[in-house]
Order: C-alpha cells, then sequence, then structure tokens
C-alpha cells in the first residue's frame, strides 16, 4: 500500500517544516511532555497541529517498553522511511511524552483516501518515569488512538504480560459514562481502539502443543487464556483478563528480526534497504497494508473525529 504526506491547511502552521525532499513533509513534534510535577502538557506546537486537522482521521499509536524498535516501526512501515521519529542506539530511551507526526499521512482507497495521525509513546519503562505517569500516557494514548499498537520482543509470555501490567490501572484514570460500573473495564470498551500485539523479533513457528499450525490471533487469544494457579498466576490471569475487556477488538502479528547484524540491528535507522532481510519486508507490506486496511477514524460521541475534536 502507497502512502503519502500531506500538509494540512492551517492559520497557525508549525515552524521549521521541511521542504519536500524524496521522502514524505512532516517531522515529528513533541504533543505531550511531562512537567516536573508529574502532569502532563499539551505543547503549543502539538496542539496547533490537531487543530488544523479539518476532516476525520485515523489515529495510529505505538506503545510498549523503552528500546523495542516503537519509533524505528513508525518510520520504517508507516512512513515508508528510515528516518522521522527519533530512535538510537543506546539504552536510554529517545521519546519522552507523546510526539505526532506534523503531516496527515494518506493512503489511496477505492473511493478516495484514508488520512492518518501517528503518534508515538514514550517508553512504558523509561528509566526516570514511575508507574503512575506511565500509567496516564498509556490512558491518553487509548482515548487518542482508532488503532493501538502494543509493540514487543519475542513470545508472549510471563514477562510480556508483565510489561503491559498497566491496563489493569486503566480504570483509575478513565471514567465512562454509563448506567453500570463506570470503572469496570468492559464499560471502556466503547470507547477503546482496536489493539495489535505486534510481536518483533519473532523466531518461534506458531503451532499447538500438538504442532498443529495457527494464526497469530489464535496465538493471541491462547495467550489471553486464564492458566490455572495461585499467587503470581493470579496476577497474571488479572492482567490477561483486563486485556480482553479493555481490548474486544484486537489481533496480533509477528515479524522476523529484519537483520541478523547485531551492529546493523542496534543502528537501523542507517541500514539500507538491500540489507533488510527478505521476509522481513514481505511481513512488513502486510503488515502495512493490514494496518491501513482496518484502521478507522476516531470516533468521538458517535462521530468521527477532526482535529479538534481530538
Amino acid at each position: 500500500s502507497a502512502l503519502s504526506s500531506m500538509e494540512e491547511d492551517t492559520d497557525n502552521p508549525v515552524e521549521g517544516a521541511p521542504e519536500s525532499t524524496g521522502d514524505p513533509p512532516g517531522r515529528a513534534i513533541q504533543f505531550v511532555s511531562v512537567q516536573a510535577n508529574g502532569k502532563l502538557h499539551i505543547t503549543d506546537e502539538g496542539a496547533a497541529f490537531l487543530s488544523s486537522v479539518k476532516e476525520p482521521a485515523c489515529v495510529i499509536s505505538v506503545v510498549g517498553c523503552s528500546r523495542t524498535g516503537k519509533s524505528s516501526l513508525l518510520n520504517r512501515i508507516l512512513l515508508n522511511r528510515p528516518t522521522g521519529f527519533s530512535v538510537g542506539a543506546s539504552y536510554r530511551p529517545c521519546t519522552k511524552g507523546l510526539w505526532i507526526w506534523d503531516a496527515i499521512v494518506t493512503s489511496p482507497t477505492p473511493g478516495g483516501e484514508t488520512r492518518f495521525i501517528l503518534l508515538d509513546s514514550e517508553g512504558m519503562d523509561a528509566n526516570d518515569a514511575d508507574e503512575e505517569q506511565d500509567a496516564m500516557l498509556f490512558a491518553l494514548v487509548l482515548l487518542l488512538s482508532s488503532y493501538l499498537i502494543y509493540n514487543s520482543v519475542g513470545a508472549i509470555d510471563e514477562g510480556s504480560l508483565e510489561q503491559i501490567s498497566l491496563v489493569t490501572r486503566l480504570s483509575h484514570h478513565i471514567q465512562a459514562q454509563t448506567a453500570g460500573d463506570s470503572r469496570a473495564l468492559s464499560a471502556l470498551a466503547p470507547y477503546a481502539p482496536s489493539f495489535l500485539w505486534l510481536l518483533r523479533d519473532f523466531a518461534l513457528r506458531l503451532t499447538t502443543a500438538e504442532g498443529e499450525e495457527i494464526t497469530a490471533e489464535e496465538y493471541l487469544e491462547r495467550a489471553l487464556a486464564p492458566t490455572p494457579g495461585l499467587g503470581p498466576r493470579e496476577g497474571r490471569n488479572r492482567i490477561r483478563t483486563a486485556i480482553a475487556e479493555a481490548f474486544p477488538t484486537r489481533d496480533c502479528f509477528a515479524l522476523v528480526r529484519p537483520v541478523t547484524d547485531e551492529a546493523k540491528l542496534a543502528n537501523f535507522a542507517t541500514v539500507e534497504t538491500s540489507d533488510i532481510r527478505a521476509l522481513f519486508l514481505e511481513q512488513a507490506d502486510a503488515l502495512r497494508g493490514k494496518i491501513l486496511t482496518e484502521a478507522q477514524p476516531k470516533k468521538v460521541g458517535g462521530h468521527a473525529a477532526d482535529g479538534r475534536a481530538l
């Protein structure tokens, strides 16, 4: 699927936008910062861009732990360019708060084109963040998004479930207007985005214990099925239930490691397409097509939302 970016007409244009080159126009700008007192702050630049978006758009967000390739995913697969959102080779997280691409990304459809807004988020385990801050950012991303990608490395196991445990705290930050329990996670389902668990550097075959092949979606559902036991397993079962209740529309997709050389992997933004594994490129094309086909405009109050509504 072809992608392009377009600048929105705005009374308050973002200064410093790059001239059109071989890459689609636009740049990553900070949308939400975290103040010293822990409160979230919408930047003037980010608010100006959103206010300029006059038509409904799909909001695609990527969340996950630090150093798992969230930003490179947005760059390589959704922007179709090696650089854009900040990436780095050290252990320190590059993304703080929330960042937004300051140009609408479009994809042609039989009836015209679909418009996308891209969001990148701070790693859930950023070394100077706390769980409360992580939970607030995650809740905000959930409310803004129409398609939420949870990016993790390897198989879904007990460790990866622990990493997404903050989903159990969503009800502490979001209350739905409902006749039932407004703090129940199931009450948030009408406002929840489509959820895609993306497995990076995945090298296993998707099979049952008996060796029968299964789809990635079936793999996810099996991973979210409660397991018998007490103690730590009870906590992980609560996480499984929380994911299932909060995201009734969910799926899974697996990507192999893009390169085998560790040095190239650490500096993936500089890797030429010719050096990337053919299987990864094939899977990346399939993932791009899946996201662009399935993502729907964000709805607020039952109506497709433009930037001002967001």
